[in-house]
C-alpha cells in the first residue's frame, strides 16, 4: 500500500540567518517561514508536470511505461513523505544546508534553480534524492559531522544522483521496494531510508567521482571528502567515546552494586567489510581507496573546512544532537537517549532539556522493565559497541525496581527543582508502579539512623577506585590525558585508538561493590526524612486506594440483587454502555490528514482515484461536522495554503505522539506509558483548542472473485442457475470500512477505536450516516448508570 522511492531534495531560496537557540532551555525544532509548494501541489498534479518532462516521443513503449509507473508511484511516496510532519524547512537546520548548497551550486545557477533542500527528522545516518529535485539530509547525518566540507561534499553527491537522473535510471532496481505494506503511516521511514537509498555501486562511486570535484571546485578542503567515510563507518557510536561513569548515580551513602558493572565493554570493529557481493553499495574500503587516487591526482588546493560558518556548523550539529535525543525517546532507543544526554550535559550542565530526558529515559526503561519487555527495545548489549555497551549491560542487569528507585531519585529532583507537571506524571506513574508491582512504599527505604549498619555490607569507594585495564578503555583514557588532544573530535580519538589497539595488551583489573539486592533501598538516602517526597507517594498511594475502592464497588454491585434483579441491572448497564460508547463532550476535534483508499486486490492503490476521493472525503467531513454542529479542523498538507506552517507544526507533533503511542500498543503487552513526546502534543492541542485528535478514514477494497471459469461451467451444465453465473462472473465483489481512531492528548488514552465494514461499495450515503451518528454522539455527556 504504502510506496517508498528514496532520493534526494535540495534547493529553495536562502532566508533568513538562524536564530540563537538558548541550549539550556531548548525547544524542539519546527519548521517556519512559508509553507513549500512541494508540500501543498497536488500529487496528481505532479505527476502530470513529471510525465510531460520525463517522457519523450522517442522512448520504447516498454520505457514509457516504466517511467510512467516510476513517476507516479515516485510522487505519491514522496508526498507521502511530505505530508508526514517528519521533513523541516524554514528552521535554522535547513537554512544553514542550504546556504552551503548554495555554495556548492556557486558556477550553475540553472541548476540551482531547479533543486530544494530540506532536512528530514530521523536518526538515521543518511541523505537522499528525488527525481523531481528534492535533496533530504537526516538531522542524525549532520549530528556526526565533523566539519561544513563533510557537509558539502554529501550535498555534492547527491546533487550528482540529481543531475545524472539516477534515481528515474534505478527505477526497476527500486521497484522491489514499492510492494513493501503493512507499515503505520508515519512511522518506520528509517527501514526505507536503508532499502530505498541502494543505488547500484557504479553509480555510488560516479557520484563519489563527481562530488569531490564539486567539493574542489566550490573551495572546500578535499581532506574532507575522504573523512567522511570515517563518519559513515562509526556513526553509529555516541558522538563522543566516553567511559560511562556510574558514580552519576551515586551519592554518599549508595553505590552501585559490582555486578552491575561491565568488565570488559564489546570491542568498536574498525575493519572494513571488503565483501560488497551481497550489498548494493560499493564498501567504504574500495570508496576510501577511489578519493585517495583522486586526492593524489588534485592540484593542491583550499585547506578550507569551513566558507559560511564554523559557528553556525557548530550551533546546528548541536541542535542536530538535541534533536537526535528526541528522536532516541520517540523510537524507545532509551539508553541512547541516556548515553547522549549525559555526553551533551558536559558542554550544558544547566539544561533542563537534558535532565528532562535523563529523567524520560529512566522512566522508559523502567516501565518496559517492570512489565518484562526491555529486552524487545534492547537486545543484547554485545550488539553495541564500544563505552556505551556498559550501559546497556547495566540496565539489563538491573531488576526493575532498582531501575525505578533511580528514576524516582532524579525525577523527583527535576520536579522540585523546575516545579515541571509533565515531570510529576512520570513520577507519579513510576511510584505508583513500584508500589502496585514491587510492594515497595515510601517507608521501605532506608532512613538515615538506618543507614550505618547498612553501609558495612557494601565497599565505599568501588567505581571510583575503578580500573578497566581494557584496549578500548586504555586507549582512551590515554588520549584524554594528552592535553595536545583536547580538542580532537571523536573520529579523531577513534583513529588514534586503532593504532594503539594493535599494541595494547588486555588486563582486567577490577574492583567494585559486593553484590547486594537490596542497595536500591539506598537511594533515597539522602531523602529519606524528606516530608514532601512522603506526601507525593502518599498522594499516588490515595490514588490506587480510590481505584480499589471503585474497583471493589463495581464488582460488588449487585451483590444484594436478586438473580431476577440482578439480570434486569446488568441488561440497563449494558444498554447505557451502548449510549456511552462514544459519549465525550467533545465541542471541537481534529481530523489529522483524513485518508481514503481504492485498493483493487489485483492492482493495488490506485494512486490517482483515491487522490481524488480523499479531496471529495475533506469536503463530506466538512459537511457532516457543521450538520452535527461539532466543530472539526482538517489538518493536511493538501488543504495548507503557503501561511498554514503553525499547523503543519500541530500536525507534526500529532504524529510524532500518535506514532510513539502506537509503538508501545503494538508491544506485546499493553504498558499504558506516557509518550515522551506528550509536552508537545499538548502545546499544539492548546493551539488547535480541542483535546481530541481523530485518525480517520475510508478504504474501497475489490475483491479478486477466485474459479470463474468453473462457476460458469457448472451453471452451464444446470442451465437455470446460468443467469447467476454470470451475474457472479461479471460483478466485482467490494469490502468497504470506515474507520475512526479518536485519542485524547490530555489523558493519553485512545478513546474511540471503531470499524464499520460493508460488504458493498459505499457511496457518500453511507459514509456519512456512519460520520454524523458518530459526531453527534461525541458531543453527548457520558450518562450516568
Amino acid at each position: 500500500m504504502k510506496y517508498l522511492l528514496f532520493i534526494l531534495f535540495f534547493g529553495v531560496t536562502l532566508l533568513k540567518n538562524s536564530t540563537a537557540q538558548d541550549f539550556d532551555n531548548y525547544t524542539p525544532l519546527k519548521s517556519s517561514g512559508a509553507l513549500p509548494s512541494d508540500f501543498t501541489m497536488r500529487t496528481s498534479v505532479k505527476v502530470a508536470k513529471d510525465l510531460s518532462t520525463e517522457i519523450n516521443s522517442s522512448d520504447k513503449h516498454s520505457v514509457k511505461k516504466s517511467k510512467s509507473g516510476f513517476l507516479l508511484k515516485s510522487n505519491y511516496m514522496v508526498d507521502e513523505l511530505l505530508m508526514s510532519g517528519r521533513v523541516l524547512f524554514g528552521d535554522p537546520v535547513s537554512l544553514y544546508v542550504n546556504k552551503v548548497a548554495e555554495k556548492v551550486l556557486e558556477s550553475d545557477p540553472e541548476l540551482k534553480g531547479k533543486l530544494r533542500f530540506y532536512c528530514l527528522k530521523s536518526n538515521i545516518t543518511n541523505a537522499f534524492t528525488t527525481n523531481q529535485g528534492m535533496i533530504f539530509i537526516t538531522l542524525g547525518l549532520i549530528s556526526q559531522l565533523e566539519n561544513e566540507a563533510q557537509l558539502a561534499y554529501i550535498i555534492a553527491h547527491e546533487i550528482t544522483h540529481y543531475k545524472r537522473k539516477h534515481v528515474i535510471n534505478s527505477y526497476v532496481e527500486s521497484d522491489r521496494v514499492y510492494a513493501q505494506k503493512g507499515r503505520f503511516k508515519y512511522n518506520n521511514y528509517d527501514d526505507n531510508i536503508i532499502r530505498l537509498s541502494n543505488y547500484s555501486k557504479n553509480l555510488e562511486l560516479e557520484c563519489d567521482s563527481v562530488g569531490f570535484y564539486m567539493l574542489e571546485e566550490a573551495g572546500y578542503s578535499i581532506n574532507s571528502a575522504l573523512s567522511v567515510f570515517d563518519v559513515l563507518q562509526f556513526s553509529h557510536l555516541p558522538y563522543e567515546e566516553i567511559e560511562f561513569d556510574a558514580s552519576i548515580f551515586e551519592t554518599e551513602n549508595f553505590k552501585i552494586p559490582k555486578k552491575y558493572i561491565l568488565d570488559t565493554i564489546t570491542p568498536i570493529v574498525f575493519e572494513d567489510n571488503t565483501d560488497d557481493s551481497k550489498s548494493s553499495h560499493p564498501n567504504i574500503s574500495k570508496r576510501r581507496s577511489k578519493v585517495k587516487r583522486f586526492m593524489s591526482k588534485a592540484k593542491k588546493g583550499s585547506t578550507k573546512e569551513y566558507i559560511v560558518s564554523k559557528q553556525e556548523f557548530a550551533t546546528v550539529r548541536k541542535l542536530c544532537r538535541y534533536e537526535a535525543i528526541r528522536l532516541n525517546l520517540k523510537h524507545r532507543e532509551y539508553v541512547k537517549a541516556f548515553y547522549n544526554s549525559n555526553v551533551l550535559l558536559s558542554e550544558n550542565p544547566n539544561s533542563a532539556f537534558l535532565e528532562k530526558s535523563i529523567g524520560k529515559s529512566l522512566y522508559g526503561i523502567f516501565k518496559y522493565k517492570t512489565h518484562n519487555k526491555y529486552y524487545s527495545i534492547t537486545g543484547d548489549y554485545e550488539d553495541y559497541e564500544g563505552q556505551i555497551s556498559a550501559l546497556y549491560y547495566m540496565f539489563y542487569e538491573m531488576d526493575a525496581v532498582h531501575v525505578g528507585s533511580l528514576a524516582v531519585s532524579h525525577l523527583w529532583g527535576q520536579y522540585i527543582k523546575n516545579k515541571d507537571e509533565n515531570i510529576k506524571l512520570l513520577l507519579d506513574d513510576v511510584i505508583k508502579e513500584l508500589i502496585l508491582n514491587e510492594n515497595l512504599t515510601f517507608e521501605s527505604y532506608k532512613t538515615k539512623l538506618e543507614i550505618e549498619n547498612f553501609k558495612q555490607k557494601i565497599i565505599d569507594d568501588s567505581l571510583k577506585q575503578l580500573e578497566l585495564a581494557k584496549i578500548d578503555t586504555v586507549a582512551i583514557s590515554e588520549i584524554e590525558k594528552n592535553e595536545d588532544d583536547s580538542g580532537l573530535s571523536k573520529y579523531d580519538k577513534l583513529r588514534k585508538i586503532k593504532e594503539i589497539q594493535s599494541d595494547t595488551e588486555t588486563e582486567e583489573l577490577f574492583t567494585g561493590i559486593d553484590d547486594n539486592v537490596d542497595f536500591h533501598l539506598l537511594a533515597f538516602a539522602d531523602l529519606a526524612d524528606n516530608e514532601k517526597l512522603k506526601s507525593e507517594f502518599d498522594f499516588v498511594q490515595e490514588i490506587i486506594n480510590q481505584e480499589k475502592r471503585e474497583k471493589e464497588a463495581f464488582e460488588n454491585r449487585f451483590e444484594n440483587l436478586s438473580p431476577h434483579k440482578q439480570r434486569k441491572a446488568e441488561r440497563k448497564e449494558s444498554k447505557a454502555e451502548g449510549k456511552n460508547e462514544f459519549s465525550l463532550g467533545a465541542n471541537k476535534i481534529i481530523f489529522v490528514d483524513p485518508e481514503y483508499f481504492v485498493v483493487d486486490e489485483r492492482k493495488g492503490v490506485k494512486l490517482v482515484n483515491s487522490e481524488n476521493k480523499k479531496f471529495k472525503f475533506y469536503t463530506q467531513i466538512e459537511k457532516v461536522s457543521e450538520a452535527s454542529g461539532l466543530e472539526s479542523e482538517i489538518l493536511s498538507a493538501k488543504k495548507f495554503n503557503s501561511g498554514d506552517v503553525e499547523s503543519y507544526n500541530n500536525l507534526a507533533a500529532f504524529n510524532d505522539w500518535v506514532g510513539e503511542r502506537m509503538d508501545h500498543d503494538n508491544s506485546s503487552e499493553k504498558l499504558n506509558i506516557i509518550p515522551s513526546g506528550t509536552e508537545d502534543a499538548l502545546i499544539a492541542s492548546n493551539n488547535v483548542g480541542t483535546e481530541y485528535i481523530s485518525y480517520s478514514g475510508v478504504v474501497i477494497y475489490k475483491e479478486k472473485k477466485d474459479n470463474i471459469g468453473g462457476t460458469l461451467l457448472y451453471t452451464i451444465i444446470i442451465y437455470p442457475l446460468l443467469p447467476l453465473g454470470i451475474y457472479y462472473a461479471v460483478t466485482p465483489s467490494y469490502y468497504s470500512y470506515y474507520y475512526t481512531m479518536v485519542y485524547s492528548v490530555k489523558t493519553g488514552k485512545r478513546v474511540i477505536n471503531k470499524i464499520y465494514e460493508m460488504k458493498i461499495k459505499a457511496n457518500e450515503g453511507n459514509i456519512n450516516s456512519f460520520m454524523y451518528q458518530t459526531m453527534v454522539d461525541m458531543q453527548k455527556e457520558k450518562e450516568e448508570e
